[in-house]
């Protein structure tokens, strides 16, 4: 019985391996411009709706209107570029800043990127793919 199943496991082993080495492995490529780019849910005007709820309430909680620091936000017009990835899937992962303001305009970006919801995914040739995103952010509210 011993050796029925040892010639068994000899004769289906090569069949269980073909398929697995047929598998084609996850693309890991990320790219930066694609057919279809991905797309924030509701569109840019909804991120940049969403951004200038966000930032009012991060003024508010962390520049009390009498702090000279803040009025500088007002008159400025520089800003941070933060890239991030967008996954197959529209999960948004793997923020940085990679141009810096100052900590408090960069930790805004950061805090608002890493509660973005989940994209609309970029395809390319038909497939979803990973794409790196780059976006200014400033607290300038207009």
């Amino acid at each position: 019985m011993k050796n029925l199943f040892t010639i068994l496991v000899l004769i289906l082993l090569p069949l269980f391996i073909g398929k697995v080495s047929a598998q084609t492995p996850a693309d890991t490529t990320i790219y930066e411009v694609v057919e279809k780019m991905p797309e924030y849910p509701g569109g840019i005007k909804q991120c940049a709706k969403d951004w200038r709820a966000f930032a009012q309430k991060f003024i508010d909680r962390h520049f009390p209107y009498d702090n000279p620091y803040f009025g500088g936000y007002i008159l400025s017009n520089r800003y941070s570029m933060i890239s991030f990835i967008i996954h197959e899937n529209g999960q948004v992962t793997d923020a940085v800043i990679t141009k810096s303001l100052d900590e408090h305009n960069d930790r805004a970006a950061l805090l608002f990127v890493k509660s973005m919801p989940r994209w609309i995914p970029g395809e390319r040739n038909g497939k979803k793919v990973k794409v790196k995103m780059t976006l200014p952010f400033t607290l300038i509210i207009h």
